[in-house]
């Protein structure tokens, strides 16, 4: 098992459409630091750890759309997670998210596509969690 230090803030676009007009929606999420480790098994699957404020904080998930109809609005943490509730948008279809970020020891800024299941927030260290598996090209 191998752990990675993010030290630079990390970028989510995860798309949707927004079910009242054909705005598909871009959500934006930036943390200061966090881990990607492997969970065990033989599977791709690892856990994203992100350090964040607390869940009523709308600072870190911003939502916008592109043309022709252009919106943009702030979410709490604990209403973006709803749209993986049972049956709701992501829970149905896991969105794919660029994770871009700096190994501690390296210079290089890295990005991965990854599709995001499980959320989890735990509001005593303020760390927001999703299970990722790497999207891979074929």
């Amino acid at each position: 098992m191998r752990n990675w230090l993010l030290l630079i803030s990390m970028l989510f676009l995860l798309s949707c459409t927004d079910n009242n007009d054909d705005a598909k929606m871009l959500f934006s999420l930036n943390a200061t630091s966090g881990t990607i480790t492997k969970l065990d098994g033989p599977t791709r699957l690892f856990k994203l750890a992100l350090d964040v404020a607390d869940e009523n904080s709308t600072v870190p998930v911003t939502v916008f759309s592109d043309r022709p109809i252009r919106l943009e609005n702030s979410v709490r943490i604990a209403d973006f997670l709803k749209l993986w509730s049972k049956g709701a948008t992501f829970d149905v279809d896991p969105p794919n998210a660029s994770i871009t970020f700096t190994v501690k020891s390296e210079i290089i800024q890295e990005t991965i596509v990854a599709t995001l299941t499980n959320p989890s927030l735990d509001t005593a260290s303020r760390q927001l969690s999703f299970t990722i598996s790497e999207v891979l090209n074929n």
